[in-house]
């Protein structure tokens, strides 16, 4: 089924991404992939540096890789090497008095991926990956130099601005994707349109189908039908309530995770699903991935509450699709508030390790890792469908806004989400009201607008 995408957007695009004034550099250089040796070797070159004064240049690449040489304008240079707090990630430190646009940072290493490689570790976005015969390699993997900014940001979520024209080679390889474009078979040159921060590598033994509207990797045609009516749906839907449209072509890839806790991944604009079995019919998933083509890209979750930021607002997303198009698929979750509830009661489950019950106070979270997986994805979406709820659905589409432009490392990230309703001009009155009856506790009747949301729906009743 085709998809329409809307072409004019109702609000320009980079007017909402916090991302707009950061740096956009260039990548360019060359990639050879040899299946046999498991190997990568690559020649990248960094131009497009902003004319500034610096100690030194500091970037990230996996720790699979070893540079076999390093130069600043053709003369070679000296760097520092170091894994401290760099997840599968070295940090590279080189020194440099001064940057400018003229300025040509050349780095030239080789890595060796397997399945020995990873061996014992949970295969996540992280991960150079080689399964099924096909190597995947997000930008979080940091298969290309990712320069830090601000030395603040965990590695994990480190992105730079690139524009990039790279050749890739892979011989034994069916077809080469990178970044949005179309695949190719053996070798070709991958440039960007427009600047991106997400660069995606899938190189394999592997099919594609293309349409007007998308792109399909390692799926049926039926498969692709049944996804494409299921984007059309949502992404009309968000472009409804954000005011923003993506136009860009979507990718859709199946590569099979031996992680059967993994549900997959988004490098915008590709949706990586990882299950064994493609999970075209399942909206939730489906409806959360896509809405990380908001939260992840256009807005940048930054702060303490980066997980909140990140994932909450997803969900958040998902949970409106969901209940204007398919209910029966929040039941599950909604009731599993009430669980969560009645476990905070219970000494027992308060005790067990790894499956923290404890309500999170986002307003006392201090380190990242605080913001639990029960609270990023069971209870953090909850909380802004009851925002929602209290200022309308017009309302928030501002403080979406307004509170993705003040993010900040040095200001706690509750902070900024109240003096943002607070911009917007929520009365300080309801601003406490929604602190006390979403963040101060969970308070599992507060949420009963949801059930007669559901029960209102022609999709389910509880």
């Amino acid at each position: 089924m085709k998809i329409i995408f809307h072409i004019i957007l109702s609000i320009i695009f980079l007017q909402h991404t916090v991302a707009s004034d950061i740096p956009v550099y260039s990548l360019g250089g060359d990639l050879e992939i040899n299946i046999t040796e498991k190997s990568i070797e690559t020649d990248f070159i960094i131009t497009n540096f902003e004319e500034e004064k610096k100690d030194s240049l500091l970037f990230i690449l996996n720790d699979i890789f070893e540079i076999k040489s390093m130069s600043i304008n053709d003369e070679s240079v000296e760097f520092d090497i170091s894994n401290e707090n760099c997840f599968d990630c070295n940090y590279y430190n080189v020194p440099i008095k001064k940057t400018n646009k003229h300025d040509k940072l050349r780095i030239s290493a080789i890595g060796y991926f397997s399945n020995e490689k990873n061996k014992g570790k949970v295969d996540y976005k992280g991960l150079i990956s080689y399964k099924e015969g096909i190597l995947r390699a997000s930008e979080q993997a940091k298969w290309y130099p990712v320069i830090i900014e601000d030395k603040r940001t965990p590695s994990f979520a480190v992105k730079t601005m690139y524009n990039y024209d790279l050749n890739v080679l892979c011989p034994e390889c069916k077809n080469i994707f990178v970044g949005d474009g179309m695949p190719k078979q053996k070798e070709g040159t991958f440039k960007s349109t427009t600047p991106q921060n997400s660069i995606l590598l899938i190189a394999g033994n592997y099919d594609f189908t293309a349409t007007d509207n998308g792109i399909y990797l390692n799926l049926s045609d039926s498969e692709v039908n049944v996804l494409e009516s299921n984007i059309e749906s949502i992404l009309d839907y968000y472009g409804q309530i954000s005011g923003i449209r993506i136009t860009k072509k979507i990718v859709y890839a199946h590569l099979p995770s031996d992680n059967k806790k993994w549900g997959g991944f988004v490098s915008f604009p590709v949706i990586v699903d990882v299950n064994k079995k493609a999970q075209i019919r399942r909206l939730h998933y489906i409806s959360h991935e896509l809405a990380h083509f908001y939260f992840g890209d256009i807005y940048i979750p930054k702060s303490n509450l980066f997980w909140f930021y990140l994932e909450s607002f997803a969900e958040y997303f998902s949970y409106k699709y969901l209940l204007n198009n398919n209910a029966a698929s929040i039941v599950r979750d909604y009731e599993r508030l009430k669980k969560i509830r009645m476990a905070q009661r219970i000494p027992f489950f308060k005790s067990i390790k790894g499956y923290n019950f404890r309500f999170v106070k986002l307003k006392k979270v201090e380190d990242i890792s605080d913001v639990t997986g029960i609270h990023r994805y069971s209870i953090g979406g909850f909380q802004l469908l009851g925002i929602d709820k209290e200022i309308g659905e017009e309302k928030m589409k501002l403080l979406i806004r307004e509170v993705f432009q003040h993010l900040d490392e040095n200001e706690h990230g509750y902070t900024t989400l109240i003096n943002a309703l607070k911009k917007i001009g929520i009365d300080e009155s309801i601003i406490s009201m929604i602190e006390k009856k979403y963040f101060k506790k969970l308070k599992y009747r507060e949420y009963k607008f949801i059930k007669e949301k559901i029960k209102s729906s022609n999709h389910s009743a509880i």
